[in-house]
């Protein structure tokens, strides 16, 4: 591993496998990046990731506590000096829908924990898995639930769960 540190610049060099992997922050922007290949230029304070023809650089990115960014790239430049980062070819890869609250309504005479542990491979933070939701929809026929993946706010990758009970007798 190797840091470098420039100003309010810091970068992480890691190597795994074939790739390096990249770790700049200027002020509260980081990105994560790894590419095949890497080029420090100490005396231009640029870092400069590249793609290969089998493989392309993969960047992401967060602001502060904004939603992170990704994208596929065929270079990423580092100016250390000004603190920018410039993104070369660029396309945006869209994030997989993951699991946000698992909500339990209806039915107030079953424990929730029975329920849960009915569906306890569907786990917060996990990516929504249409198999698994079948999955669950199965798990839970002797309950007479319904599953059900609510819609968030547009652009929110995470989406919760909503298991509806029918009330028992």
């Amino acid at each position: 591993m190797k840091v470098v540190e420039k100003a309010a610049v810091t970068c992480t060099m890691t190597s795994a496998g074939d790739w390096v992997r990249v770790r700049v922050s200027f002020g509260d922007r980081v990105y994560h990046a790894a590419g095949a290949i890497i080029n420090l230029d100490q005396s231009k304070a640029k870092l400069v990731l590249e793609s290969t023809d089998r493989n392309r650089v993969q960047v992401v990115s967060r602001k502060g506590s904004e939603r992170i960014e990704e994208v596929a790239c065929d270079k990423i430049v580092f100016d250390l000096d000004n603190r920018k980062a410039e993104i070369v070819g660029a396309k945006t890869i869209k994030l997989p829908d993951r699991i946000g609250r698992i909500l339990i309504k209806g039915d107030t005479k079953i424990p929730d924990s029975d329920i849960l542990d009915k569906v306890a491979f569907l786990r917060p933070g996990e990516p929504v898995s249409y198999p698994r939701l079948e999955e669950a929809r199965k798990n839970l026929a002797g309950f007479d639930a319904r599953v059900t993946v609510m819609e968030g706010d547009p652009g929110d990758v995470f989406k919760d769960i909503e298991i509806t009970m029918k009330e028992s007798d």
